[in-house]
């Protein structure tokens, strides 16, 4: 697993994301929303997110026309994210370089 965690871009804003979702578990965001929440560029986030969507740990959803991202709804992915968030166990996507989550370091 750890190969996929080393293989995608912003890890730090992954963990931001995965940390937004652990305090907003049934929301449903636009990328603009979530950029703003988190303080990243729009297409940072969107990038990250559309990454995270191809791990399965994060569900798009279309809302009057507009694309929503979510949480899985998948309990096992869930609780990967709750014990990662937690216990800093790997998740799949992110490199686990002692980076705490949802913690912004500064110049980033």
């Amino acid at each position: 697993m750890s190969r996929i965690y080393n293989e995608h871009g912003n890890d730090r804003l992954k963990k931001e994301l995965l940390a937004f979702w652990n305090r907003h578990p049934n929301g449903g965001f636009l990328a603009s929303i979530i950029s703003s929440a988190l303080d990243y560029r729009k297409i940072e986030v969107k990038k990250a997110l559309e990454e995270l969507v191809k791990t399965g740990l994060i569900d798009t959803y279309i809302q009057s026309s507009l694309t929503l991202y979510s949480l899985t709804k998948d309990e096992n992915k869930r609780e990967l994210v709750s014990r990662f968030l937690v216990n800093r166990d790997p998740v799949p996507g992110l490199a686990n370089k002692n980076l705490e989550a949802g913690k912004r370091i500064s110049g980033g």
